[in-house]
């Protein structure tokens, strides 16, 4: 049985779920250091909040770990490349505090426009000074919302309902995603200068890092207001002081920090025109609740049944995605893992083609895939549609998608074209190319040019030999005296007394004195034996 780690507080209804689809649940909040480390032994999965830190340590530790789960959106707390490395899911819950987040931003942007703490707190030291906090109405008051993702869209849509005007920045959406929730798509200085109220909604990463810096908030129209509940690194901490000093921003509430918990005597924190919270975006009932049945039912699907979902470093597909893609994505690691056991040299670049009803599926995840068969009879390590595209790039192989369009004998059609390096350093590229008939049926339809009708399992045999009389009976023949069986085969031709390539799957493998007596044969040009699992 499965067995997964809970080092953080969780909602208890996340280890309900683990153990009703199955898993071993071992529910140990607040676990540290060595006992952190021990408790990891047999656990093929770790479920975490922000408290927790998964180091390369704690990875390194976790040997039998196949998926991380974090309750939550952000996983700053987790060395997602070492997890990556060692072929670890790392999955998160993106759509969990959602809702929760966007409430947190609208709160604390009514809390600057009213004083609100301010005022609270003046009156629990006994003082009623009802001049001393005028504020500001938010209605028909213009919105910048950098960053148009679940968040950012869901404060959007509040906003509109309160009546203000909300103008966007976010290079990777189009006007009319923007539009469909009351906002307008503008430039990165527009909405800098335009913004009464400034909300962030980006992750922190190298182009967002400080992207509020000296010169953005030189942008910004004197008097904004600006929230953060998105990551503290976004800020430029000795800017944001510097303009609050000087007037030009007359108020900022926080909910993030660089560092958590922050230095509470920051002169940041204790601005008198600064609203601070402890990182609240996603502290709700309902949000906790969600994010933990959430994270449950992500970590029951992939340790229960294979299917990852979620996942941060792979590509992102759901689940019905992905059980209609299943054909596909076996196919293409089969086309991979072909490749790589009839290769001359070592691969240096590798380039698939998506043809027909191929283009229906996420082709990201199909040339993980390819990545994946290709990388197994590589490396001796595990490899898994997590790492592969991981493992491909330390060995240096350039990867390009394609997508073709024209006229194809097949209504599907992935080509693998992968080109190496020979000893003598020579570049070979050898194509395949196979389809999907029907629901299921996988075959390879062409190898370097020709067709052939190959179902990729078991033991195959591929032979590039001289169209002539009697080559075929030499093939038979010599596999029969070595004890061989042949299942079935497909015979092409590029011309009559030309080449030809001849196909056979087998009902045993094929020793290396087999391989050597066929490849001496006067007729045969090359022969490949490949096993596929």
């Amino acid at each position: 049985m499965e067995k997964v780690l809970i080092s953080d507080k969780v909602h208890e209804n996340c280890k309900r779920i683990l153990e009703e689809a199955g898993v071993v649940v071992d529910y140990r909040p607040g676990l540290k250091g060595d006992e952190l480390l021990a408790a990891l032994a047999g656990c093929s999965g770790l479920v975490v909040r922000s408290a927790t830190q998964v180091t390369a340590e704690i990875i390194e530790a976790g040997r039998d770990l196949k998926v991380i789960g974090r309750a939550g959106v952000g996983v700053d707390n987790i060395d997602v490349d070492e997890a990556t490395r060692r072929g670890i899911a790392v999955i998160n819950t993106p759509e969990g505090n959602t809702i929760s987040a966007a409430e947190q931003a609208i709160a604390l942007m009514f809390a600057l426009a009213r004083n609100i703490p301010q005022a609270h707190n003046a009156m629990k030291h006994g003082e009623w000074n009802r001049t001393a906090f005028m504020g500001t109405e938010i209605r028909g008051k213009t919105l910048g919302v950098i960053g148009l993702g679940k968040i950012g869209r869901e404060v959007a849509r509040r906003a509109r309902g309160l009546s203000m005007n909300v103008i966007c920045y976010d290079p990777l959406v189009s006007s009319s995603a923007a539009e469909s929730v009351g906002a307008q798509l503008a430039s990165l200085e527009t909405v800098l200068a335009k913004a009464d109220y400034l909300t962030l909604h980006v992750p922190d990463n190298e182009r967002t890092h400080h992207m509020i810096n000296a010169e953005a908030l030189a942008q910004t129209k004197k008097g904004v207001r600006i929230i953060n509940c998105a990551r503290g690194g976004i800020i430029d901490d000795d800017a944001l002081l510097a303009a609050l000093d000087s007037g030009h921003v007359v108020g900022a509430a926080l909910d993030v920090f660089h560092t958590e918990p922050p230095d509470m005597d920051s002169p940041l924190i204790q601005h008198d025109h600064v609203i601070v919270t402890p990182h609240l975006g996603a502290s709700t009932t309902e949000a906790q609740q969600l994010v933990a049945e959430q994270i449950a039912e992500l970590i029951a699907d992939a340790l229960v049944n294979g299917n990852i979902r979620n996942a941060v470093n792979m590509f992102p597909v759901d689940r019905v995605t992905y059980e209609r893609a299943t054909p596909y994505v076996d196919l293409a690691e089969k086309l991979g893992a072909l490749q790589a056991q009839i290769i001359d040299g070592h691969p240096v670049a590798l380039t698939v083609e998506y043809y027909g009803d191929a283009l229906e599926h996420p082709t990201g995840l199909l040339t993980s895939a390819v990545l994946m068969g290709l990388m197994r009879e590589l490396e001796s390590g595990t490899v898994n549609l997590v790492n592969a595209p991981m493992l491909a790039q330390e060995r240096g192989i350039r990867v390009d998608e394609l997508r073709t369009t024209g006229q194809e004998d097949y209504s599907s059609l992935i080509t693998v074209k992968l080109t190496s390096e020979t000893e003598s350093g020579e570049e070979q590229t050898r194509a395949l190319a196979g389809s999907v008939f029907g629901e299921d049926s996988e075959r390879i339809v062409r190898i370097d040019g020709y067709t052939c009708d190959l179902i990729p399992e078991g033991h195959v045999i591929i032979i590039w030999n001289k169209d002539v009389p009697g080559v075929i009976g030499e093939v038979a023949t010599t596999l029969g005296k070595h004890n061989v069986n042949i299942a079935f085969g497909s015979f092409s031709r590029e011309r009559p007394g030309g080449r030809a390539l001849t196909t056979y799957m087998l009902d045993s493998e094929v020793d290396e004195a087999t391989l050597k007596h066929l490849d001496s044969l006067d007729n045969v040009l090359r022969v490949k034996y490949a096993h596929l699992r």
